[in-house]
């Protein structure tokens, strides 16, 4: 359970929460730092920050490449 007020519904190990959170923060060069939301067994909820459309399309179309990677 990580980070959340009903950990009843959050069941994605710390770590991959971590690498998430790791991968797409300010400090590796991106505009916001992202924060997982929500995460099971089978999708991950995260809150990437920029508003901006072209940025959001971006990075849609980069994280499940990362997301992959990380959880298989």
């Amino acid at each position: 359970m990580y980070r959340l007020e009903a950990p009843e519904r959050f069941f994605l190990a710390p770590f991959l929460v971590q690498e998430v959170e790791a991968e797409y923060s300010v400090a590796n060069g991106h505009s916001h730092n992202a924060e997982v939301i929500y995460g099971d067994t089978d999708s991950v909820m995260v809150r990437f920050g920029p508003t901006d459309l072209d940025k959001v399309m971006a990075i849609g179309k980069q994280y499940p490449l990362f997301d992959s990677s990380t959880y298989a």
